[in-house]
């Protein structure tokens, strides 16, 4: 089972080269700060469980998306849930994996996304400003 665990550590740790880990300190209110303690451009954060099967098979997924996109001020982040389920709970994460948008001061966005292309999709509506794609939802 150990070898396992490590293995499972490993593999994730891998996968979020170009995501940033996030930690709950990373987060004040409803935005994510950068190291200046100031938020700048716009983050995507995943939201996953350890123990959540959906979440490691999503994140290849992750992995695909965050690697095509590249675009100056936009942000990727991992936040693991069994690390801080306050802050979970703050942004209202039902299930794992779930993927939200943070802007300026605030979360703006829930991203429904099933596919590394549904992903593709939803960072050029950010990219573009407009986030009004049916499977989004957007946040008051």
């Amino acid at each position: 089972i150990m070898k396992f665990f490590i293995l499972a550590v490993l593999f994730i740790s891998s996968i979020f080269a170009k995501t940033i880990e996030l930690t709950a300190e990373d987060f004040m209110g409803r935005r994510v700060l950068t190291k200046d303690n100031d938020t700048k451009g716009t983050w995507v954060v995943i939201f996953t469980a350890p123990d959540c099967p959906r979440c490691a098979k999503f994140m290849a997924d992750w992995d695909t998306a965050t690697d095509k996109f590249d675009r100056k001020g936009l942000h990727f982040g991992h936040f693991d849930c069994a690390k801080s389920r306050f802050n979970c709970e703050r942004f209202d994460i039902a299930r794992n994996p779930s993927v939200l948008a943070f802007e300026g001061t605030q979360m703006v966005e829930i991203i429904g996304a099933e596919s590394s292309d549904d992903l593709l999709e939803a960072f050029g509506t950010i990219k573009e400003g407009v986030m009004n794609n049916p499977s989004h939802q957007r946040v008051p």
